[in-house]
C-alpha cells in the first residue's frame, strides 16, 4: 500500500499517520489482499481570493450531503474492540 505525491513516494505503516498535501498531483494504490481504510480530513487553509470562498462553499455542502452523514454515522455506530 503506498502513495506517490509530486516525486516523492510514501509508504503505509499500520498503526502510523500519513498527511500529504493533496493541491500536488498524487496517486495511490493497494497491491495487497487487504481492505485499505483511509480517514480522509480536509484542513481549512486560508486561500487567496475566490479560491477561499469555493473552497468554504464545498466543504458547506459536503457535510449537508447524504454521503457524509452516512459516513458519520457509521462511525458513530462503529465499536472499537
Amino acid at each position: 500500500v503506498g502513495i506517490r505525491v509530486s516525486n516523492q513516494v510514501c509508504r503505509w505503516t499500520e498503526g502510523e499517520s500519513l498527511f500529504f498535501d493533496d493541491s500536488f498531483e498524487h496517486e495511490a494504490w493497494n497491491k495487497s489482499t487487504e481492505i485499505r481504510v483511509i480517514l480522509f480530513v480536509d484542513f481549512v487553509r486560508p486561500l487567496p481570493g475566490l479560491l477561499g470562498v469555493l473552497n468554504r462553499f464545498v466543504l458547506s455542502l459536503f457535510k449537508k450531503s447524504k454521503a457524509a452523514r452516512v459516513g458519520y454515522e457509521r462511525v458513530l455506530n462503529t465499536q472499537i474492540e
